[in-house]
């Protein structure tokens, strides 16, 4: 999923890409803070406006397994 949003101050690309599986760790590259959460509390998390779309898309996949 890819998205644009317009603060008033800057415009924003943002993508959302789903990872089914994977191995190791997952560590942030860029020094950003990581955290799981279950797709149905992340609307409870304090993100961006922007991130919004993604949230309601999160949501509605199914659970993994």
């Amino acid at each position: 999923m890819r998205l644009t949003h317009s603060y008033a101050d800057r415009n924003v690309e943002l993508s959302l890409w789903v990872i089914e599986r994977f191995t190791g760790t997952p560590r942030s590259l860029d020094r950003q803070q990581l955290k799981w959460v279950a797709p149905a509390q992340l609307a409870e998390e304090d993100l961006l406006e922007a991130d919004r779309p993604f949230i309601e898309a999160l949501r509605d996949l199914p659970a993994p397994g």
